[in-house]
């Protein structure tokens, strides 16, 4: 009281919008004639608000509020059949899963810093447990937690990203060991990590964003993209996924089963692991380290197509070793080059390998052509870091897990309301 809350939340967008803090969009908005405008556009007939009032509202939006709200919107865009699955046509839509480091707002004074640090001493100190000089804790200012914490970021964590997903690692956002290599620790990130689901629109080239998932930095995508996956399908009962892209911080069984518990494709990067590569390992288990059977003799199959009413795909060997034979590969006493096996020996793959292996099954050939057509439309949700990038919240302006999860959730509701001004742009521009 005395503001509309539809005022003050609007204010609270326009802020974000244009990347100003609490003071200068309060000093904008008391302007005599530029801030009119602004005022009647708000809804603000009577005194504005102050700084201290803007960010006491601001503070009572909890995660579960801002998440609603972005999830309105979409169930907006929905209702009004701008999104590629409509309610007169629905169709099954494409999904993209991406994340994004944040900076936390405190500086880091510790690399280590765990949950047991903010408990009172005394109390384990994981820089001490390895050796190094650490805190002792002896201090009074550490009595209810270590001085080298950050309070107002408790939940925030210290990470090395290095930018590659692809080794057995759970996330591109896992700490990596030094190795005493130039180079070798990837850029360090102190704070959190946020995880968002688009919803691609092919026939206009863009994409809508999904509410997001927060957590700190140190949590990988492994562990958030369950959550998020589970809890989209529920919010957004009438959201049927054609297939699902994504990087190889998804490619574990936990994450590929729900996508395929979905009757959706898994166009998931394979995560690696060890043996892959070797030959050995690859002819004992069938198949090579991107998922393509192999015959018994280490010949590659070739993908046959797919079944999409049995959810299967299947791949024959063509009786390559005739065509292409291999010395150390001999296939003389072969039985499936007899007449009667018109296409040599074949086999197939659904939810997993013969030997149950689902890190490595995938229903679109793994790096084919069908592969790359399908899987290059990820370039199209590219951009959502930068907005968030360019919007100020590759840094967080504020402190806390809970507070950083509603800005990055506005920044998301704008760039969806961005993306709408433009389309509506272009269309009036084609118009006319």
């Amino acid at each position: 009281m005395p503001y509309d809350p539809v005022s003050m939340y609007l204010l609270s967008l326009f802020r974000c919008s244009g990347h100003l803090s609490r003071l200068e969009v309060v000093r904008l908005l008391r302007q005599r004639k530029e801030g009119q405008w602004l005022r009647s556009q708000l809804g603000f007939t009577g005194p504005v608000p102050s700084e201290a009032g803007l960010r006491y509202f601001e503070n009572q939006i909890t995660p579960q509020l801002q998440q609603e709200i972005n999830a309105l919107q979409v169930d907006a865009l929905y209702r009004a059949g701008l999104l590629p699955t409509q309610p007169e046509a629905p169709l099954a839509v494409s999904l993209t899963f991406d994340g994004m480091l944040h900076e936390a707002r405190s500086r880091m004074r510790c690399s280590s810093v765990r949950d047991s640090c903010y408990q009172p001493a005394p109390r384990p100190c994981p820089v001490r447990q390895r050796d190094k000089q650490g805190c002792d804790c002896s201090q009074e200012t550490c009595a209810k937690r270590c001085r080298y914490t950050t309070p107002r970021d408790p939940a925030a964590r210290l990470i090395s990203y290095t930018g590659n997903n692809k080794h057995p690692r759970p996330s591109p956002n896992t700490a990596t060991k030094k190795t005493g290599q130039k180079g070798s620790r990837g850029r360090l990130v102190y704070g959190y990590y946020s995880y968002a689901g688009q919803l691609l629109d092919e026939e206009l080239a863009t994409y809508w964003l999904l509410p997001t998932s927060f957590a700190p930095a140190t949590t990988g995508d492994r562990a958030l993209f369950p959550r998020t996956f589970t809890d989209l399908q529920a919010r957004f009962p009438w959201l049927m996924i054609r297939e699902v892209m994504a990087d190889a911080g998804v490619g574990y069984a936990n994450c590929l089963d729900l996508i395929w518990q979905a009757g959706a494709l898994r166009l998931v990067d394979i995560v690696g692991a060890q043996g892959d590569t070797d030959p050995a390992v690859q002819l004992d288990r069938g198949y090579d380290e991107r998922g393509h059977p192999l015959c018994p003799r280490g010949y590659l199959l070739h993908p046959n197509g797919h079944d999409y009413g049995r959810r299967r795909t299947k791949w024959r060997c063509r009786k390559r070793c005739r065509q292409q034979p291999h010395p150390e590969r001999p296939s003389l006493d072969c039985p499936f080059l007899a007449p009667e096996h018109k296409h040599g020996y074949t086999t197939t793959v659904g939810r997993t390998h013969h030997d149950g292996n689902i890190r490595l099954a995938r229903e679109i050939p793994y790096g084919s052509p069908a592969w790359q057509a399908r899987y290059r439309q990820r370039n199209a949700a590219e951009s959502r870091n930068g907005i968030l990038q360019h919007l100020g919240l590759k840094r967080l302006p504020v402190h806390g897990l809970d507070r950083g999860h509603v800005v990055v959730l506005q920044g998301e509701l704008v760039a969806n309301l961005n993306t709408l001004v433009r389309l509506v742009r272009q269309a009036s521009q084609l118009l006319a």
